[in-house]
């Protein structure tokens, strides 16, 4: 099928990114500037029968990496430890402008069908984007704000492209295949730094400069905590924690079965990866997650087709923990008193930043900046970081108000993404949506203990799947589908 070719010639160009990347790198700011120029020109004349689609799973496909390259960087934002540093304009970026435009061209031809409860959906997270544009106001570094304002801007644009024109299923299974080829590619990855030991030198793939390696407490072992292709291991964790639901969710559905492959593949690689990440809050959202899904989907995964993917899981599972269950063990049950103080610390400062700023809070990305302002205990001398909880450094940033219209934003999206998965005449949109639902809920989850939501690297993905399931729900046409 004609759809299997744009997902052969993505995976194709996807391979030779990495060294576009590393040429462009290397390049004066005229000579850059000029190779801008005429990949953009290549990319508008090329003679491909369907370039939108090609283009919209290349920007599924860099999702898993961080291709980033930042035109500006201060030393001194970077001391400050903030969710964004500089200005970057990454691939998905560039991807995402061709993306609208092939959206401008075709609309000369046929307009879009809007389903008007996208509208609700589009202005809820308009709301957002007030409230933090609000906050500004308040910061002690309005260049951090605009850097940070700029990624969840670029959000809105996602939501509103993505939920508007993958009609198809054929588009919703590209996408989501994209999605899983970054997970076989970013656990690979994670696996042979662990075997080797060292790091592969790639930075350029958003590969981390180093590992983490946790220490237990009262013990000199030390864990090699990989991080494949993100920059650090507790975002690998989350990323996964993320698709690996989806992934499962798809693998034991009645689908075609080269999906169902494939989906497989990912998914064995994922669990891989989310166990060498070592990341404590991916790990118990994954769970949490895996038991809400089989509680959704108990009578369609315990199937009698499901029965040999069920036994293989149990094998994978089996010899995972036979061989990583000690170290998983070490890390619930060691933790470092310095570290959990300092994430005590951090939190209560940003209670502090809330009590004080209740409305607008301090200005989006500006907990580093301030962080000095409502230090009690001088954390800032040893771990200077943002708060680790995104609902409190949300409401810290930008306010209590902005924090709540974000929560209701994504608690819409998964009562969405329940419905197709209960109201969809299709196995594929079923499967995906509840699989997606939980991966959102895991990571809401995870975001409780941690900020790595908020890095640019892992929330533009984020609303990706959001925007997947509004498509799922609101968009793509499928038999025996009931709308209400």
């Amino acid at each position: 099928m004609a759809y299997r070719k744009d997902w052969f010639l993505a995976v194709v160009l996807g391979l030779s990114i990495p060294f576009a990347v590393i040429a462009l790198d290397g390049m004066e700011t005229k000579l850059l500037v000029f190779a801008l120029l005429l990949m953009v020109i290549f990319c508008v004349i090329a003679p491909l029968k369907n370039k939108e689609q090609l283009f919209l799973y290349l920007f599924a496909l860099v999702l898993c990496v961080k291709l980033e390259k930042n035109f500006f960087i201060s030393e001194k934002y970077l001391q400050l430890s903030t969710t964004s540093a500089g200005f970057g304009i990454a691939l998905s970026d560039i991807f995402l402008a061709f993306l609208y435009f092939f959206w401008w061209r075709r609309s000369w031809r046929s307009s879009s069908r809007l389903d008007r409860r996208l509208i609700i959906f589009f202005a809820v997270y308009m709301a957002f984007l007030a409230l933090i544009f609000v906050s500004l106001a308040n910061s002690e570094s309005l260049i951090l704000s605009l850097y940070e304002f700029k990624k969840r801007a670029q959000v809105l644009f996602i939501l509103i492209y993505i939920s508007m024109n993958v009609r198809s299923l054929a588009q919703i299974k590209g996408v989501v295949m994209m999605l899983f080829a970054g997970i076989i590619l970013s656990s690979s990855v994670a696996l042979l730094q662990y075997k080797t030991g060292g790091n592969l030198g790639l930075r350029f793939l958003g590969e981390a400069d180093t590992f983490y390696n946790q220490g237990l407490e009262g013990s000199s072992e030390v864990i090699r905590r990989v991080s494949g292709l993100m920059p650090h291991s507790n975002s690998f964790g989350m990323y996964l924690c993320l698709l690996l639901p989806i992934a499962i969710s798809l693998s034991l559905s009645n689908i075609e079965k080269k999906v169902k492959y494939i989906s497989f593949l990912a998914a064995t690689a994922g669990l891989l990866g989310l166990t060498l990440s070592f990341s404590r809050a991916a790990i118990i959202g994954f769970v949490l997650a895996m038991i809400l899904l089989m509680i959704l989907r108990f009578k369609s995964i315990f199937s009698s087709g499901n029965r040999i993917q069920i036994l293989l899981y149990g094998v994978i599972l089996t010899m995972g923990l036979s061989v990583f269950i000690g170290k998983i063990i070490g890390r619930f049950t060691s933790t470092t008193a310095m570290n959990m103080d300092a994430r005590y610390m951090l939190n209560e400062a940003a209670f502090r930043m809330i009590g004080a700023h209740p409305f607008a809070g301090i200005g989006l990305n500006n907990f580093g900046p301030k962080l000095d302002f409502y230090d009690v205990h001088g954390i800032t001398q040893f771990a200077r970081y943002p708060a680790h909880n995104i609902y409190l450094l949300i409401a810290a940033e930008t306010g209590f108000i902005s924090m709540c219209v974000f929560v209701s934003f994504i608690v819409m999206v998964v009562v969405a993404g329940m419905r197709a998965g209960v109201s969809s005449g299709d196995h594929f949109i079923r499967a995906f949506a509840t699989g997606a639902s939980c991966g959102i809920l895991a990571v809401m989850l995870q975001g409780m203990v941690d900020f790595s939501m908020l890095v640019p690297v892992f929330y533009v993905l984020f609303f990706v799947i959001c925007a997947l399931i509004l498509a799922a729900r609101y968009t793509v046409e499928t038999p025996g589908a009931a709308h209400v």
